[in-house]
């Protein structure tokens, strides 16, 4: 999480995305960010700091994605795409040899698609 709100796309979103700093990046993932920095048994999850977070977003986004594929599965779609923020999941037909194309958009006012 400490890396997920230091670019921006946590709930930390006041930083822009400009000017990242290297050390400061290091020195996040160095202190904060990894399984080695949570204990763990059957009953108790614990922090080795108090600057260790944990991300559970794209497990949520995962989610949503495989219900709502489930979901058009179950109406018979033969053909879908579904995307929830950067999490996808494509189903088509075979023989109509359909092919999905996916971009990601540089998050720049000066960018576009292509």
């Amino acid at each position: 999480m400490p890396l997920v709100n230091y670019w921006g796309f946590g709930y930390d979103r006041h930083r822009a995305i400009t000017n990242v700093d290297s050390v400061k990046v290091d020195s996040l993932r160095r202190n904060f960010v990894g399984f080695r920095k949570i204990k763990y048994d059957v009953t108790v999850v614990m922090k080795t700091s108090p600057g260790v977070e944990l991300d559970f977003s794209a497990l949520a986004k995962g989610y949503e994605v495989d219900a709502v594929a489930e979901l058009l599965d179950k109406m018979g779609c033969k053909n879908y795409l579904v995307e929830i923020g950067g999490k996808l999941k494509a189903k088509v037909k075979i023989q109509e040899r359909i092919f999905w194309v996916v971009g990601i958009n540089t998050p720049k006012e000066s960018s576009s698609f292509q």
